[in-house]
């Protein structure tokens, strides 16, 4: 597991067929601990069964990456729920 012990973020999956979600699902198959982050709450709620999927535990940010104060925001979550990343 080349990634044990490893944490990451993915931005921008929209479905199981985007390249977003193959990249953290491969991440996570190499044991990193993942969080991924959804567009608005029509996205979150299609995203819910996705994060279940790749095992992010609750680790679903919200943030629109067009809107500098919520890559902030994120910024901040991630550091208080990871720690460094």
């Amino acid at each position: 597991m080349v990634m044990k012990g490893k944490k990451g973020v993915v931005l921008g999956i929209a479905n199981k067929k985007s390249i977003a979600y193959g990249i953290a699902k491969a991440c996570e198959e190499q044991g990193a601990q993942m969080a991924i982050t959804y567009l608005n709450e029509r996205f979150q709620k299609k995203l819910e069964p996705i994060a279940d999927d790749l095992s992010c535990e609750g680790r679903l940010y919200p943030c629109d990456v067009t809107k500098p104060e919520e890559i902030e925001e994120l910024k901040k979550s991630l550091e208080k729920d990871f720690g460094k990343i």
